[in-house]
Formats: structure tokens, sequence, C-alpha cells
């Protein structure tokens, strides 16, 4: 401060050689000896006395600096902007004065500061970044990426904006702009941690964990004390497989910072897929004393008292966050584990547990689940696709990260998908064989396309999460031309014991403790009736493991009718 007034007063004596000059010099004695009143009057003295507009700006601009320093912001940005009203041209004076609105909280003063300043000043780096955290503050982020894109322009930037512009990116989507960003940041400063930590966080979004975990590493040596490198690193590595050093990497995590509900919950994640279930539970409940009522980790806890089998306890825990939050889509797993008879999944429930799931779900679902439904149904279609004579226009129902786009893909012209998380469809989208991807409810999705529309309609793994089948076939029925096939799998109600429910078979279908829906074989050879589909083939099969333990279901094979040349039809029961 004193620098900046001795440098404020240099430039005042060359032109100011009388009384404002004399109360100048004064204010900046007065200043360095502590007496900050004694410099606010001797630079009021000097306002009122200039004789020439240069030296009323330069007394102002002083003034503001002293008025911040005491803390007087109102009375800083009053003297801002009548120097700057004045013509004062000071860069920095537009920056100070874009602060110190932003502390008031006037942000759209702060904001309107900065742009004038960029006006006066078009080649200000400095200014286009206020503007740009300004913005980010606020939310803007298409706003503040384009600030900061212009500062970066100007000179060489900082790695500070770079770090800050990746963020905005981040913000916006584009995942591989950002990373460009934050690796810019780190080759401007190799100590920079915080971009370590973010440049993996978003390569573990890339689904790039091996990179990530060697960036969180980096992190955690620049910064031992790290908490948010080693609960970045440990969940990466958990996602890798690598779980001896997730658990170390979370047990540091959990020293260093054990009052933090963030480590607890950490370690308690890892050690869960490590098979200590208690050990889990009781991170758990730590987590919760340090935060009571936190959703997120009442539905871990919950979970794992569900995998311990006590499932009394999963349901309090599941209903705790209902009492917290009462639309919370846990509601399915209360309904499903004490014998409610709903007709659906909620969206919000499918949405969320997809999109957790999306960046290890094909390899989860195959090699770990012996998940081969998309398999089963191209098996199932390829004599009817030979027989065609040409490739369909399929309709893909849940169409997750794209298994059944490509198990179909040799009998299509063009695949349309549709799911309900938005991870999904990014991840199909990757693989290029959609031609439209939407992020919707399915049957809302089809009454959005118009009547024969598709050859084919695919639904693997899909309608598990659908009681009442009743509008799904309704549309599919609509949307196939004639001769047009629906393929889909279903969870068998018939497998599970005579006991279970004796209503479900009234219904045609069950919720059952998984979450998941299974349907009887009478419901679905009624809608085939009803819907008019004219040829049906059938398979039972094994569709997955749960918990290492076989489920039953079919894969069903429906024609429309008006069907040229289908094969002969297969015995009710094949397998």
């Amino acid at each position: 401060m004193l620098n900046r007034l001795k440098a404020l007063v240099r430039g005042h004596g060359k032109s100011s050689p009388g009384a404002a000059a004399d109360a100048v010099r004064e204010a900046e004695a007065a200043f360095a000896s502590g007496q900050h009143a004694a410099a606010e009057a001797a630079l009021r003295r000097a306002i009122a006395t200039a004789s020439a507009p240069a030296e009323r700006t330069r007394a102002e601009r002083m003034l503001a600096s002293i008025l911040s320093a005491r803390g007087d912001r109102r009375g800083a940005i009053e003297a801002l902007r009548s120097a700057l009203g004045n013509g004062h041209p000071d860069e920095e004076a537009w920056n100070e004065l874009c602060f110190l609105l932003h502390q008031e909280g006037d942000a759209a003063g702060a904001r309107d500061a900065a742009t004038r300043g960029i006006a006066a000043f078009p080649s200000s780096a400095v200014l286009r970044t206020s503007l740009g955290n300004l913005h980010a503050l606020g939310g803007d982020f298409v706003r503040a990426a384009a600030a900061y894109e212009e500062a970066v322009s100007l000179g060489p930037p900082s790695a500070e904006l770079c770090y800050n512009l990746a963020i905005a990116l981040g913000k916006l989507g584009r995942r591989a702009d950002a990373i460009e960003r934050y690796r810019q940041a780190i080759a401007i400063d190799p100590s920079h941690v915080a971009a370590y930590i973010n440049l993996a966080n978003a390569l573990r979004e890339d689904g790039r964990t091996g990179d990530a975990c060697a960036h969180y590493e980096r992190a955690a040596n620049l910064a031992p004390d790290s908490v948010l490198a080693h609960l970045g690193a440990a969940g990466a590595y958990q996602a890798s497989g690598d779980l001896d050093r997730a658990l170390a990497s979370a047990r540091r995590a959990h020293a260093l910072a054990p009052r933090d509900p963030r480590t607890p919950t950490v370690l308690g994640n890892v050690l869960l897929e490590r098979g200590d279930t208690e050990a889990a539970i009781a991170c758990y409940v730590e987590a919760l004393e340090c935060k009571p009522g936190d959703i997120d980790v009442l539905m871990r806890l919950g979970n794992a008292q569900f995998r311990r089998g006590d499932r009394d306890r999963a349901v309090e825990r599941y209903r705790e966050v209902l009492a917290i939050d009462p639309a919370n889509p846990v509601g399915h797993l209360v309904d499903s584990l004490t014998g409610g008879a709903t007709e659906r999944a909620p969206d919000r429930y499918v949405s969320r547990l997809f999109d957790e799931y999306a960046n290890h779900f094909d390899a989860h679902l195959v090699k770990e689940l012996r998940y081969e439904t998309p398999r089963l149904l191209a098996g199932m279609l390829a004599p009817h696709a030979t027989a065609s004579g040409s490739r369909w226009e399929a309709l893909d129902l849940g169409c997750g990260t794209g298994l059944v786009g490509a198990a179909i893909e040799p009998f299509t012209r063009r695949i349309v998908g549709v799911d309900l998380s938005p991870a999904m469809i990014s991840k199909a989208r990757e693989t290029g064989r959609y031609a439209r991807l939407e992020a919707a409810e399915l049957v809302a999705m089809m009454r959005g396309e118009p009547d024969a529309s598709y050859d084919l309609v695919t639904a693997a793994d899909v309608f598990v999460y659908v009681g009442r089948l009743d509008d799904a076939i309704a549309e599919i029925a609509r949307l196939l031309r004639p001769g047009g096939i629906a393929a889909f799998s279903v969870e068998s109600l018939d497998a599970l014991p005579a006991d279970v429910d004796a209503s479900a078979h009234g219904r045609g279908y069950r919720l059952n403790r998984s979450g998941r829906y299974a349907h009887a074989l009478a419901y679905l050879e009624r809608l085939a009736r009803e819907h008019g589909f004219a040829f049906a083939e059938r398979h039972d099969v094994t569709l997955r493991l749960d918990h290492g333990e076989p489920v039953e279901g079919y894969v069903v094979l429906w024609r429309a009718a008006g069907a040229p040349n289908a094969p002969a039809a297969p015995s009710a029961e094949t397998s």
C-alpha cells in the first residue's frame, strides 16, 4: 500500500508544485507513520484545493487506497468512481473497483466496472480475468470461459488463469479442452497441486483411471497433507481394481482429517469392496457422527447393512433418507424390500443408478455378472435378418453404453437409442453406432416417434425396471412396421418360488428385493395377443448373476402382423 502511494505521489508531484501537492506529500508521511485519519484528511484537502483535473483524480485514487486499507469499502468505491469518472487513466483502479464492489455484494456493479475497464484498456488481460472470475462466481460459465479465453489470447497466461479456464470448460462439459488447460497450467507451474487434482478428476471422468491415479499421486507427493489428493487417489485406485493402494490412500486421508465426513465414507467404500462389511459399516456410522443426516452416507450405510443380510436396519436407513427427502428414489428400494406393489421404478432411481454405473458398466456387467443378453438377442434375430433380405431401422430402448447396438449392428442400417441416464448416453455416443440418441423416459420418447417408423425395437435388461408393460408394448406395436420385430428380455416370475407373492401372478409382475421386476409368461402372452403380434419366440435363459446367484428369465422375440417369410416358430418352451 505504501509503495502504491509513493508511486501516486511521484506522479502527482511532477505536475503539482502547489498546495495540493503539499497535501499529498503530507498524506504519504502520515500514512507511513500509521496516522491513517490524518492521511485521509490531507488527501481531502488536496482534492478540495487541486487546480487541475489530473491533480484531483490522483488524489482521489490515493484516497480510495487509504479508505480501502481502513476497511471503508463504500468510501473507497465512491472515491474510485469519482477518479475514474473524471478520466483517471489507471487499469489497476478499474480492477480494484471490481474487487471492492464484489466484496460489497454488488455483483452486477462489479461486472459493469470490469466491462467499462476493458473498454478503456482493450488489451487488459487482468480485467478480462477479473470479469471471468465474476461470471464464474455467478455461475455463468459460458461468459466466464469466453472472458478467460480472451485473457489467454492477450499474452503469456499465468498458471492460475489456465486453471480457472479449465474449471469453466469442465463445467460446460468440454472435458477434453479442460484437460488441455489443466496440463497447460501444470506446464507453467509444475507445483500447482490443485491443477494436478482437478486434472486427475477430469481424467477419471473420461475413463482414464490409470492416468488419474498417476496425477493424484503427483499431487500427494507435492502436498503430502492434501486430503483431496489422497481421497482422489483412493477412489481412482478403487475404480481400477487396485484395492490395496486404494485402502492405503483412504487410510492416509482419514488420518489427516478424521472429522471430515468424506474420509470415513471413502474408507468405508474401499473396505466394503474388499469384503469387510463390518468395518465399512463402522466407517459410515463414523461419517454420520461427523455429518448427521447426510443422505449419501445413509444410503451407503443402508446398502452395507442390506449386504450383511440385515434387511430391517437397511430399511430403517432408507426411511431416514425419505424423512429428509420424501421424493428420493430410494422409496423404490423400500417398496422392494417391504413387499410394495408398484408399476415401475422411478425415473430418478434408474437415472441415478446408471449414471453412477456408466464408467465401469460394460466390464462389471459382462465379466462379473456374466451378462449375455445382447448376444442372445442377436442370435435370435440372425435368421430373421437373413430372411428379410434388407437391413433394418432399429430403436434400442434403454441402450445403455451400446452393448445391444454392437450386437445388432450387422442387421441394421440405422439405430436410434434412448436411455434415462445421460452418462450412459454419453458412452453410447462414443461408439459411433447410433444415428440419434436421446436421454429420456422410453415411453415418453416413443410417443414422440411417428407410426410404423422402425423394423426392430429392442429392450435388453430394460423391462426389469418396468413392472406394468402395457404402455410400453402398445407403443412398440405402434412404432413397428408390418412384419417388424420386438426383441427383449425380462426376469421370470414363474421361476420364483410359488409362495413369494400370490397376487403377483394376477398382476403379471412382481417387484423383487433387488429393486427389479420379474414378469409372468402368461402376462407376456396376453400382451402379445392384445397388441397384434402374430409370431412369438421365447428362450428360457440365465440372464445374469445377482450376488453370485443365477437370475432366470426369458429372451423374447415377437413379430408384428404381416410378416413375410417368417421362419418356422420353435416350440413354446426352448432353452
